[in-house]
């Protein structure tokens, strides 16, 4: 084998290594944001049960994995204002703000919750 030949062939199985860890990479991500998307849906069942504080650990374990997603924030929001932990309330819910500053729920459910701390 000549010399060219040896070079082509290197960076062959570089490109191929560079290339499978790019695809576990992706793979890794989709793994993170079905989990995230569990961790979710468990959250909104358990909320709809009011177990309040099982919630809140699901939500948290979704915020964890994915905290780029405002609806995630918000569902944090509402599960605080109903545990009565305003403060907690008002940071996860300007944090959905933050992330999706059109969102109305966030302001909406951020308005009550000023509004309860004010009594």
């Amino acid at each position: 084998m000549t010399k060219g030949g040896s070079t082509l062939k290197s960076y062959r199985i570089s490109f191929f290594l560079i290339f499978s860890l790019f695809l576990l990479w992706c793979l890794n991500i989709t793994a993170f944001a079905d989990e995230a998307q569990d961790a979710f849906t468990l959250g909104n069942d358990l909320f709809q049960q009011e177990r309040y504080q099982e919630a809140l650990n699901a939500y948290q374990k979704a915020a964890q994995l994915k905290p780029e997603g405002s609806k995630v924030y918000i569902s944090l929001g509402q599960t605080y204002l109903q545990l009565g932990q305003y403060e907690n309330a008002v940071k996860s819910l300007r944090e959905a703000i933050r992330l999706e500053p059109g969102n109305d729920m966030a302001h909406a459910h951020l308005a009550v919750v000023y509004l309860l701390l004010q009594d």
